[in-house]
């Protein structure tokens, strides 16, 4: 894969009459008999989890990429949600746009709660793109690309592969593109059922007593829920290798695995979480990394079919929080409100090919930049009008761009609304429960229900992107609609709050308070607003509550022990984190503040024993060493 260093030639500018032309299956085949570009998505992948693996030689063909390409860490958006991600990832526009607001929309006739599908999508896909532009694609599993679209090329939706949203109903129509391709690939596919216990014997510890007592049909279960993730992940490349095999410009592959493994198992890897006992630790405390290196296997697979001058371009939609980051749940994914809370905003940007600098990092990627990236590399022209832009930077000669004005098509999207109303939508249960054991899905979803959550997302969207305007205008239409939709009120809480409306956000968070009397995130806020308006006690009262609601979450006790120090009560501070750290004692925030604590109090031995602790955890926290060599002296902390 190795290919000369050169340039890119960018195609002319196609006139608007000229691009019409040229609709799936009508333009002239151009001549290609390997891939130019792989595109791999790999859901939920980040740096932090990956990097320990990278070095101790686990990852070899993620690390040969890295060695040769260049990458970044990559900015998703608010609210981190996959099928709205990964929909802005293929189209290049937000969800304002391109419609994918949600996991799940209500159904246009009957209001009955659906899992999103392609038909929601309003905006054109690289697929649909590239197809109009004479080029052939192959996609394989991308988010809600069921039913599969006329391409020039071929696409596996994702009801294919045996995974969280698999159909094995025959009489299901639209599986592929073509048709025909869902029956040659059936075949070759791993189901659920044949996967053995020699499997997963490099993921977990477990007997065989374990394995067959296991519910397959239970996505809850860890181990029955392993054979659908090992089985998707398999097929995805089964099906991956297909498309490779056939002339294309674009293979895209798209794993779903590497996030559903680290909402599964995350919580049994190391340290030791709370509420989860030690045998399991001991059965699946490697599970998470031994999907990544899964991950990796199935990726060299894909690389050994490509050419030496081939891009290979690797994204995911958010990363994955892990270690003392992980947010406290007593029961994995139990509800759609915090199974969210396990992402992190940054994910993964990997680019290697010709003319790419090698072993270069990039600033400021964000997933809008990926589709203007993917363009350039086809040489094709960029919107002017995307989000995002061709990241240029990430070669060592600077291609020249073409651009188009916009690929928004109003026509294409209203011819997609009315297919959407005169399809006959029908909930699909096993779809429905895979959201739901995931935490994506509330236990009694309704259709008004999931329409508030998908006007309160675009709401959060408008927010990120500093639209505060519509966003404000969204979610007081929300409440006018639904006065007891709490979250609606705690969000205009925080954007109040951002704008330094102190009093109204209070208020806002008190509403929250009166419908949802549990909400720890209204008590946190509210006690910063109370700090702030010089209410001390008050907001520590906010806190203690907060804290007591769920003992064992270290967010509250953490934001407790910060005021109780500035207010001038170390020792309770002190008394606080060290709670935490009884049960977490590689918890690196309780750490740090711990010494911050001692140290202001002029407890310097103390102190300089807590940042020795803190850098163990962190060697390359710089702050951290210079304030212990100012501990081992005596001093103070001083300014910063």
């Amino acid at each position: 894969m190795r290919g000369p260093v050169r340039s890119i030639r960018l195609v002319a500018v196609l006139s608007a009459s000229i691009i019409l032309v040229f609709v799936a299956g009508c333009s002239e085949p151009a001549p290609q008999s390997k891939p130019k570009v792989l595109l791999v998505g790999l859901d939920g992948a980040d740096w932090d989890v990956m990097k320990p693996l990278m070095d101790r030689g686990e990852l070899p063909n993620i690390s040969s990429l890295v060695a040769r390409g260049v990458r970044a860490r990559m900015k998703s958006i608010q609210p981190i949600i996959s099928p709205v991600i990964w929909t802005t990832i293929a189209t290049g526009y937000g969800p304002d746009d391109h419609g994918v607001i949600d996991f799940t929309v209500p159904d246009p006739t009957t209001g009955d709660p659906i899992v999103i599908t392609s038909r929601h999508r309003l905006a054109k896909a690289f697929w649909n793109l590239l197809s109009e532009r004479g080029r052939d694609v192959g996609v394989v599993g991308w988010w809600a690309s069921w039913p599969a679209e006329k391409v020039r090329g071929q696409i596996v939706s994702d009801r294919v592969l045996a995974h969280a949203f698999v159909s094995n109903r025959e009489e299901e129509e639209e599986l592929t593109y073509p048709r025909e391709l869902a029956a040659d690939l059936r075949p070759q596919l791993l189901e659920p059922a044949d996967v053995t216990i020699e499997d997963a014997a490099r993921f977990m510890k477990i007997t065989p007593e374990e394995w067959n007592r296991a519910d397959s049909h239970d996505f809850n279960d860890p181990i029955g829920h392993f054979r659908h993730i090992y089985s998707t992940m398999k097929n995805v490349t089964t099906a991956g290798l297909q498309l490779l095999a056939d002339p294309t410009d674009l293979v895209a592959v798209y794993y779903e695995g590497t996030d559903t493994a680290g909402h599964m198992y995350m919580r049994y890897a190391p340290p030791s979480y709370p509420y989860t006992s030690e045998e399991e630790h001991e059965k699946y405390g490697q599970t998470v990394d031994s999907f990544l290196r899964q991950a990796d296997t199935e990726l060299g697979r894909l690389l050994e079919e490509l050419p030496e001058d081939a891009y290979v371009m690797i994204v995911s939609d958010h990363g994955f929080l892990a270690g003392d980051q992980r947010p406290m749940e007593e029961r994995a994914n139990q509800d759609y409100r915090t199974a969210a809370l396990w992402h992190d905003i940054e994910g993964v940007f990997l680019l290697a090919g010709p003319g790419v600098r090698a072993g270069a990092s990039l600033p400021d990627v964000t997933i809008f930049d990926v589709l203007p990236t993917l363009l350039t590399l086809l040489d094709l022209p960029v919107a002017d009008d995307f989000r995002g832009r061709s990241r240029t930077d990430a070669f060592i000669e600077s291609p020249e761009l073409t651009t188009v004005a916009s690929y928004r098509d109003p026509a294409w999207s209203e011819a997609r609304k009315k297919q959407l109303l005169e399809a006959a939508n029908q909930v699909d249960g096993e779809m429905m429960e895979k959201l739901r054991s995931l935490g994506y899905v509330g236990g009694s979803e309704t259709g008004s229900l999931v329409s508030l959550r998908g006007r309160l997302a675009l709401a959060q969207y408008h927010l990120f992107v500093g639209e505060r305007v519509q966003a404000v205008e969204e979610l007081r239409g929300v409440i006018a609609d639904a006065p007891d939709f709490y979250e609606a009120h705690y969000q205009l809480g925080q954007t109040a709050m951002q704008s330094g409306e102190l009093e109204a956000a209070e208020r806002y968070f008190r509403r929250t308070l009166e419908i949802e009397s549990e909400h720890i995130p209204s008590f946190m806020n509210l006690a910063f607003i109370l700090k702030q308006s010089n209410r001390s006690g008050e907001a520590v009262q906010a806190l203690e509550t907060a804290t007591m609601l769920d003992p064992l979450d270290p967010g509250p006790v953490i934001n407790l022990a910060i005021l109780l120090r500035e207010t001038g009560n170390g020792e309770a501070a002190v008394e606080r984190l060290d709670g935490i750290l009884a049960r977490l004692p590689r918890h690196r925030v309780a750490w740090i503040q711990k010494a911050i604590t001692l140290h202001q109090g002029a407890r310097y031995e103390d102190a300089a024993s807590a940042w020795e602790t803190v850098l163990s955890i962190q060697p390359d926290d710089a702050r951290a060493r210079e304030y212990l060599e100012r501990a081992r002296n005596g001093q103070e902390m001083g300014p910063g």
